[in-house]
């Protein structure tokens, strides 16, 4: 049978999915419920994993799992993807600038969160996210996705982040390809020249040259969280965008999240409700 990938994206337009003090009250639960559902055929559940900078990927087994809402799953633990199988099973993770990979071979899909942290791990020889997800996939038959983060149009790093990436050569892991992937913000909330790194770029680099998949396999939506627009009006929610604004007094600026949802379909599912 065969199997496709859907991935959506969904932004400010379907809400905030940043909980906060509310992440398990009855509010914050019925739009996380009615939002997801809208993009789903019906009878499907869905497992969030508990995103905390890591670089573990759990499957989806019953024994990782916690009821949160409805047919909405956590993780029981800190875990930044998830693989899950089938065409009942979907994925989403509540982020708002880092870009996330979408794994699928056969029957079975991963969603990760490909954060800075989680691309390149602090401990000199750690493996990063993506090489620990495809640890579970045929490299020469997985097809990927890279997707829905902020652009190195706009993203400038942390302090902590900036120190690594000024002097990439004294990078734990990865730093000739980091090395690679550094530019200048053009256009965002910080305006033109501060540094930047292309997170997609370093997502590929670390796919095609550490994990070996041949560049035919992967793909890409490089679309912005931060400066996509539509009509003069932001589209996604975007931690970056409102840092700035924080930083400069902006008190009515919100932190939000967006949702990336992901799951399979095979020719004889259900249309969509």
């Amino acid at each position: 049978m065969v199997y496709t990938l859907e991935t959506r994206l969904l932004g400010m337009a379907e809400g905030n999915f940043r909980g906060g003090a509310d992440a398990n009250g009855q509010g914050f639960a019925d739009h996380v419920r009615k939002a997801l559902a809208r993009h789903l055929p019906h009878g499907v559940t869905i497992l969030a994993p508990k995103v905390n900078f890591t670089n573990r990927v759990v499957c989806d087994y019953p024994e990782e799992r916690e009821h949160w809402i409805h047919r909405l799953f956590r993780t029981r633990h800190d875990a930044d993807g998830v693989i899950c199988r089938g065409t009942k099973a979907a994925a989403v993770i509540f982020h708002s600038d880092w870009p996330v990979v979408c794994l699928s071979e056969k029957d079975r899909f991963a969603l990760l969160h490909a954060a800075y942290g989680n691309l390149i791990r602090p401990r000199p020889g750690e493996p990063g996210i993506l090489e620990v997800a495809m640890g579970h996939f045929d490299r020469l038959h997985v097809e990927i996705r890279l997707a829905y983060g902020i652009g190195p149009c706009c993203w400038q790093p942390t302090h902590d982040e900036m120190l690594e990436v000024l002097q990439p050569k004294m990078s734990p892991n990865h730093g000739a390809l980091l090395e690679e992937c550094i530019g200048r913000t053009t256009r965002g909330p910080y305006g033109w020249s501060p540094v930047s790194v292309d997170l997609y770029q370093l997502a590929w680099l670390i796919l095609t040259k550490v994990c070996q998949v041949p560049e035919e396999r992967i793909s890409w939506d490089t679309r912005c969280t931060c400066c996509a627009l539509q009509h003069g009006q932001p589209l996604y929610w975007s931690h970056t965008r409102w840092r700035k604004a924080h930083q400069d007094g902006g008190t009515h600026a919100v932190d939000g999240q967006n949702a990336v949802l992901a799951y399979l379909v095979s020719p004889s599912d259900i249309p969509y409700m």
